[in-house]
């Protein structure tokens, strides 16, 4: 997984989403990622219990993001980059990296995919890169489907409490797809 070029990925909670930033709590995450240094996402969340809904788009150290009310494009400040706490390249290579306790739960199709469904368990801090402050010290309870013929991940699933607010009962769960598929990211027009 470290060494794909490109790939597409989807975030999405069950009972509960993942803070971002003073009230703002991110529910469903859908985007692109293009190594080295270009992502390109839309999110939905709530702000103050209010839904909103963004995209951003980052390349080579530039963010911008539509503005949740007017949806015009804008540049974020410099110590504003999703990549410094959103990294889904270092998130997904940890995964496969750092999960312990490994153990084959059978074979299974995924999106058409024949996969190895495998569960363990995952150190907290290793999926900071993909949720930002973590609890620290935590053992997560993880499931996997990791491809037969390519060994990609296609899906991993996320059991209990990762970050500091989260519900004992929340499920995050990511898809990947279209690995080392073609992608164009380009800055948008600044309005």
């Amino acid at each position: 997984m470290a060494l794909l070029d490109s790939f597409q990925f989807e975030l999405s909670h069950r009972n509960g989403g993942t803070p971002i930033a003073n009230g703002l709590v991110v529910k469903e995450v859908v985007g692109s990622v293009v190594k080295p240094d270009r992502l390109r996402l839309s999110w939905e969340g709530t702000f103050s219990g209010f839904f909103v809904r963004a995209d951003v788009v980052t390349v080579a150290g530039e963010t911008y993001m539509t503005d949740p009310i007017s949806g015009r494009w804008g540049p974020l400040s410099g110590d504003v980059n999703p990549l410094g706490f959103f990294d889904p390249a270092v998130g997904i290579a940890s995964i496969m990296s750092d999960i312990t306790e490994v153990s084959l739960l059978g074979l299974e199709t995924a999106d058409g995919v024949r996969t190895y469904h495998v569960s363990g368990r995952l150190p907290s801090f290793s999926l900071s890169p993909l949720l930002g402050t973590v609890a620290p010290d935590l053992m997560v309870d993880t499931e996997a489907w990791i491809g037969v013929e390519d060994m990609y991940l296609y899906q991993v699933v996320f059991k209990g409490i990762i970050t500091p607010d989260d519900a004992d009962d929340i499920r995050r769960t990511i898809k990947l797809s279209n690995f080392n598929q073609p992608v164009t990211i380009a800055a948008p027009k600044v309005e």
